[in-house]
């Protein structure tokens, strides 16, 4: 009777430390995802920004070969006289839509330079990738002075021909 009654008190007592236990795991094991969760959402946050940045990148790079396949397709019109009024307007034209297009580009750089000032405001980037974030603007604006350049050249070629023909 003696060891029913000791076996009978020290069940709950054995009962509260594996609760106890139990709790104590539950908590580390919660507290472990949430840091997993906030290393997920930083380097999501980090790829949302690089993935704009670069994509920018690559639309300014694919517009501006297109500006210069344009511009060697007037050059070799030029060269082999095969100009007319009608491709001369169309070449006009093309430069003035491609002018429209790099204005939309010129807002769109300011938008995703914006995004950029906030992500980094309010992101817990590190130092290394805010380098890594701020130089891929940069090759942005390069792309982007190399495609205004490129334009420059177009209007001096879509000149050459209205005065030649």
């Amino acid at each position: 009777m003696r060891k029913l009654l000791l076996l009978l008190l020290f069940i709950p007592l054995i009962g509260g430390r594996v609760a106890a236990q139990s709790i104590d795991s539950l908590q580390s094991v919660v507290d472990s995802l949430s840091t997993k969760i906030n290393v997920l959402e930083h380097d999501l946050d980090y790829l949302k920004v690089s993935y704009e940045l670069e994509t920018l990148e690559t639309d300014l790079g694919l517009f501006n070969s297109e500006i210069n396949t344009k511009s060697l397709e007037i050059r070799i019109n030029l060269y082999h006289d095969g100009l007319s009024w009608d491709l001369i307007d169309v070449y006009q034209e093309f430069y003035k839509a491609a002018v429209q297009r790099k204005d939309g580009f010129a807002s769109l750089m300011e938008a995703k330079k914006e995004y950029l000032v906030l992500k980094l405001i309010t992101g817990s980037f590190t130092q290394k990738e805010r380098d890594l974030l701020l130089n891929t603007y940069d090759v942005c604006e390069q792309a982007f002075t190399t495609l205004e350049k490129a334009l420059d050249v177009m209007e001096i070629l879509v000149d050459i021909c209205k005065k030649q023909y």
